[in-house]
């Protein structure tokens, strides 16, 4: 975290932005060679992090988290991963180191951190 100091010698508390990591090549995870258009958010190639928390409690299943590789962006900022398929920016973050060891630790070798 990171603290700010104001004139009025009051302090406020800001969220330190988090790196977005990404693979080297996103080519590597994709099936097909997909046609993207530019994203507002997410690039090709960035990893995110998907939790099933919310769907679980509505489904009674018990799916643990995924970890997917952006292969196709759109212009209205919804994503295509190798995991699980579209998606839109609402129902991902982006992924961190200890959530990549954790669920998809063979992603380490090709991680760039940008």
């Amino acid at each position: 975290m990171l603290y700010l100091c104001t004139e009025q010698k009051t302090f406020t508390m800001i969220k330190e932005k988090q790196k977005q990591i990404s693979v080297s090549d996103h080519k590597r995870f994709a099936c097909f060679e997909y046609e993207s258009e530019t994203s507002p958010g997410y690039q090709l190639g960035d990893v995110l992090y998907k939790d099933y928390t919310e769907e679980n409690e509505y489904t009674g299943e018990n799916q643990e988290p995924e970890i997917g590789v952006v292969i196709q962006t759109f212009s209205d900022g919804d994503v295509r991963t190798d995991m699980w398929g579209m998606c839109c920016e609402s129902e991902v973050t982006p992924a961190t180191l200890s959530q990549i060891k954790k669920y998809r630790p063979s992603l380490m070798e090709n991680l760039l951190i940008k």
